[in-house]
């Protein structure tokens, strides 16, 4: 029997299995890499937030300790007079089109992807921290610290640049608040602070950390398996056509496409 065939079959079997692995390694490394660009950017931000004086404020905090759906990780909170600001920073750039769910971005090199609204998970985040923290409100703000634009120059509400960060906050800052809405600003904040600091702050954070990776972990194992199919499904489809570009070289006829199966 002639094993050219077979040959090829492997030969397709590997180069799926090396375009699988190298897919997997890019993949990995675009993880470290946004991970080391949001890094940089909530650095960015903490010094900003500094400069507009907003010097009473929690980073990297945890909220909650049950479910994942009653928790929240938070990259800023701030405390002003009457109120607390939930400050969730994005170091993007590109040309963003906002829309209510999900945001596009063009990038310079014309690649355009779509993620979820910075706004509407800002807005999860100040949710679960008044579920926490009642008698006070939470305002929100995303901070953009990024070399991202908005298309036609519309800003959405809630939304702030480096430029205006300043302008925003002290809005916040400005808004009247009764010696009863104080007192409970400074309560609740104090609860905040012991909470933040207690022994079991940073296993919190590893226990929202890995309740995280579980439930979108699960979603990539899924586009993976989904991806197998695929490379498996294409590796078969090129064995055919080496197949039969092995025969008619042989030959000098093209062959009709036989089943995988006959192969072997």
């Amino acid at each position: 029997m002639d094993s050219t065939p077979i040959f090829l079959f492997a030969l397709s079997a590997i180069m799926a299995f090396g375009t699988g692995l190298y897919l997997k390694h890019t993949y990995a490394l675009s993880r470290r890499w946004s991970q080391a660009k949001g890094d940089e950017g909530e650095s960015y931000a903490s010094q900003l937030l500094d400069d507009v004086g907003c010097y009473d404020r929690l980073e990297g905090l945890v909220i909650g300790d049950g479910a994942l759906e009653t928790m929240a990780e938070v990259d800023a909170l701030v405390k002003a007079p009457g109120c607390l600001i939930n400050v969730e920073t994005k170091n993007w750039s590109g040309l963003i089109t906002p829309g209510e769910e999900f945001w596009e971005i063009e990038y310079a090199n014309g690649n355009k992807v779509t993620r979820k609204s910075p706004l509407r998970q800002a807005h999860r985040q100040s949710s679960v921290i008044a579920s926490h923290y009642p008698g006070v409100p939470v305002e929100t703000l995303v901070l953009m610290v990024g070399r991202a634009r908005f298309r036609d120059g519309y800003i959405p509400a809630g939304v702030c640049t480096k430029a205006t960060l300043g302008q925003e906050v002290r809005k916040m800052f400005a808004t009247e608040a009764t010696d009863l809405q104080k007192a409970a600003a400074d309560y609740q904040w104090a609860r905040i602070v012991d909470w933040a600091f207690d022994a079991k702050a940073d296993e919190r954070a590893e226990t929202y950390k890995e309740r995280l990776e579980r439930k979108y972990g699960q979603r990539r194992w899924e586009s993976w398996y989904r991806f197998a199919l695929y490379t498996i499904g294409l590796g078969m489809v090129a064995v055919l056509l080496l197949e039969q570009a092995y025969l008619a070289g042989r030959s000098g006829v093209i062959l009709p496409a036989r089943s995988f199966l006959d192969l072997l």
